[in-house]
């Protein structure tokens, strides 16, 4: 709940932001240059060359191995929701039992944040690297994975936060 909520209040930020007259301003300036340079573009091909040159072989090259881009990003995207869940109910089941707390807490957090590590640090860049990716394929899996470990560490600590100050009472 208390993950909700964190995540509620940075989504209302980033709308609040486009609310405001100056950054919606903004915002639409670079959408007209955007247009301007395509219209641009096509009519200096077009008096150039007497006819438009719609050459897309650097966005083929730039986005290349895109399958693999796709099942990569597909896989982290679907492995944030199962495995720490899993972790996170299997803590929840037997935390009320153990008798150290304190350890099975450390226990639970040592196991996510190898998650982490391994399935959304390493992984991903092995795959990067062994199948030499494009710029903007390299790019996609980097920026992912920015977004999950960021997502992951306000989990974590939002997780110990809710220990300590709360006092969990698990399930039963």
């Amino acid at each position: 709940m208390c993950i909700l909520i964190l995540l509620k209040c940075a989504v209302v930020i980033i709308f609040e932001l486009f609310e405001v007259n100056h950054i919606r301003t903004i915002y639409h300036m670079f959408i007209a240059l955007l247009i301007l340079f395509i219209i641009s573009t096509l009519v200096v091909d077009f008096i150039d060359e007497g006819r438009l040159v719609l050459d897309f072989s650097l966005l083929v090259y730039a986005f290349g191995n895109f399958p693999l881009v796709v099942s990569t990003w597909l896989c982290m995207f679907l492995s944030t929701f199962t495995i720490p869940y899993a972790l996170l109910h299997q803590w929840a089941r037997q935390y009320r039992s153990a008798r150290f707390k304190g350890l099975s807490c450390l226990w639970a957090g040592t196991l996510f944040l190898i998650f982490q590590t391994v399935v959304l640090g390493f992984l991903p860049t092995y795959v990067v690297l062994r199948n030499n990716f494009p710029p903007a394929s390299r790019f996609i899996i980097i920026l992912e994975q920015v977004k999950r470990s960021t997502c992951f560490f306000v989990i974590f600590f939002t997780f110990l936060i809710y220990i300590k100050v709360f006092r969990f009472k698990a399930p039963v």
